[in-house]
């Protein structure tokens, strides 16, 4: 029985390709249009969470039910689906009148499972509060004419949000994952590289040196070590999570207090 465990080897193809092409693109060695760009990686992108993180977090010593992997399977062909469904004609989504050409019901479509999607991607990844925010948005775009006073919008039909969501280079593909699939993408893939190669514990050995005589050492180590490590990893949680482990026991060892 196929088990998600058994799929690591095809979500690391997917994950390696997804490099390879970030880096082919973004670092100046191939030509590619933003929009194009935007569009294979948030398709990947979303592909790769349906792998990884299951529809419910598991307890320890639970196992996840079969249906799950089913389901994940089919929002895995759903993401490639509303990508390909750009990708395949995006000179015509390029050129196309915002407002002015018409939406058809397969654009409509693809549209609400391309939302629906990355709000469920999103559920897994950073959880229910974002998800109830964003759809509270999104009903705000649909029902604000209904409201009173400085609330109130003059309105927007179904498909002329689902245009503004899935067929321009805003919504989903906005400044965002603008961002995410040039800067941020290779600048936390390098640092992760960095990481893996051991320069995180050299950045920690070089603060501990440059503060051993200094009074109050462990709390420079911690700031110089974050410091370093910040600049190849990018992320506030893969800081604490490296550097945290050893400088805030050590901290709490010489009797600083939290505060």
């Amino acid at each position: 029985m196929i088990s998600r465990d058994s799929l690591k080897g095809i979500t690391s193809v997917i994950a390696v390709g997804l490099a390879i092409f970030q880096i082919y693109f973004t670092a100046g060695f191939g030509i590619i249009d933003s929009q194009l760009l935007r569009t294979i990686h948030l398709g990947i992108v979303l592909a790769l969470v349906f792998l990884y993180f299951p529809p419910k977090k598991l307890q320890e010593g639970e196992r996840e039910h079969p249906g799950w992997l089913a389901l994940d399977l089919v929002l895995i062909c759903g993401a490639f689906a509303t990508a390909y469904f750009l990708a395949s004609d995006i000179d015509y989504y390029m050129e196309r009148i915002r407002y002015v050409d018409p939406v058809s019901d397969a654009e409509t479509v693809c549209a609400t499972a391309a939302v629906l999607l990355v709000l469920e991607a999103t559920r897994r990844v950073a959880g229910l509060p974002l998800v109830i925010v964003a759809s509270a948005f999104l009903a705000y775009g649909l029902g604000g004419q209904y409201l009173p006073g400085i609330l109130r919008h003059d309105g927007v039909t179904y498909k002329m949000l689902c245009e503004q969501l899935y067929l321009v280079t805003e919504g989903l593909y906005g400044i965002p994952l603008a961002v995410s699939s040039t800067m941020i993408f290779a600048f936390v893939m390098f640092g992760c590289f960095l990481q893996r190669a051991g320069l995180g514990q050299v950045f920690l050995d070089l603060a501990c040196v440059l503060t051993r005589r200094s009074k109050g050492g462990p709390a420079k180590v911690s700031i110089f070590a974050s410091a370093l490590f910040g600049s190849i990893s990018g992320s506030a949680v893969a800081n604490v999570y490296s550097t945290g482990m050893f400088t805030i026991p050590l901290m709490k060892r010489v009797g600083y207090t939290p505060s």
